[in-house]
């Protein structure tokens, strides 16, 4: 569950920024035959979202190994406006460091 260590431990960065963070993910159940299979999909292509009164950012949580061209790959599939009230962010956590390199897309 490494994965939602970093998605928490960001919206909880955020939060303490002044932000209002929640997360953006469908989970689904596929059903193989008896097994139950979920399914984590993320919805606008992010993993949080953040708001405060003058923005909204859309937030793609990443650790370790990362590529910039896939989240950009990802954030293009959907028809956010170009305006400076909308945010896209990377946010990359690495090892032993207690705040995220934050990459705006």
């Amino acid at each position: 569950m490494k994965g939602y260590y970093y998605k928490k431990k960001t919206k909880d960065f955020f939060e303490r920024l002044g932000y209002y963070c929640d997360y953006l993910e469908q989970i689904r159940t596929v059903r193989r035959g008896k097994k139950v299979i979920y399914v984590k999909k993320d919805i606008l292509g992010s993993d949080l979202i953040a708001i405060n009164g003058r923005e909204i950012c859309f937030i793609q949580v990443k650790s370790g190994s990362y590529s910039i061209k896939r989240v950009k790959e990802e954030f293009s599939r959907y028809p956010f406006p170009k305006c400076d009230c909308v945010r896209l962010l990377l946010v990359i956590w690495q090892k032993m460091k207690r705040k995220p390199r934050i990459i705006e897309i």
